[in-house]
């Protein structure tokens, strides 16, 4: 007959396999559903992956701690990272949304430089206008404007966003947590 710390411990190596497979299955849950959302944004909103990915910071789940969650940057999105974008005449067109442009007046095409936050140099390319701040004639001054898009939280923390990664994480999770549970659980 078995002794009692044997029981005790086949039951602790049992709630630390399910607790494995459970984060496991969390983890892959969650990186598909975010996946499967990012495509759906997509087919409405035309930029790249790489840029949408670069929005949201993912927390997997661990073992103590059985959560997944993504924090969502508010930060708005520049223009010039929806493509393509046309330089004419009177200002420049960019697609924000598939089938849908949207046309700002006086606007170019433009290398900026900046300072990013750990103090290096860096250039990228914005959809750039100037406005009159003040003066006349020759004296005359300018601010020059970038042109942004939509926010991270606008795009993937939207509602129908939010219920369409839900709705995929419900889907997907009893299928992971299935072959978890059979590579973790003996």
């Amino acid at each position: 007959m078995s002794s009692k710390s044997e029981v005790s411990k086949i039951f602790k190596d049992a709630r630390t396999d399910f607790r494995k497979a459970n984060q496991a299955a969390l983890n892959r849950s969650f990186k598909s559903a975010f996946s499967q959302t990012s495509k759906f944004i997509r087919q409405t909103y035309n930029i790249k992956k790489s840029d949408l990915d670069s929005l949201a910071v993912k927390v997997p789940a661990t073992i103590n701690n059985p959560y997944a969650k993504i924090i969502i940057s508010h930060k708005a999105i520049q223009a010039s990272k929806f493509t393509p974008i046309v330089q004419g005449w009177g200002g420049t067109r960019f697609r924000e949304k598939l089938g849908n442009s949207k046309f700002v007046p006086h606007a170019f095409i433009l290398k900026l430089k900046g300072v990013d936050s750990s103090g290096g140099d860096y250039t990228h390319t914005g959809i750039t206008f100037a406005r009159y701040v003040s003066g006349h004639g020759k004296n005359r001054k300018y601010k020059w404007k970038t042109v942004w898009g939509p926010s991270g939280e606008q795009l993937l923390g939207s509602k129908i966003s939010l219920d369409y990664m839900d709705n995929c994480f419900d889907e997907i999770f009893p299928k992971e947590f299935a072959a978890a549970s059979d590579h973790f659980i003996k």
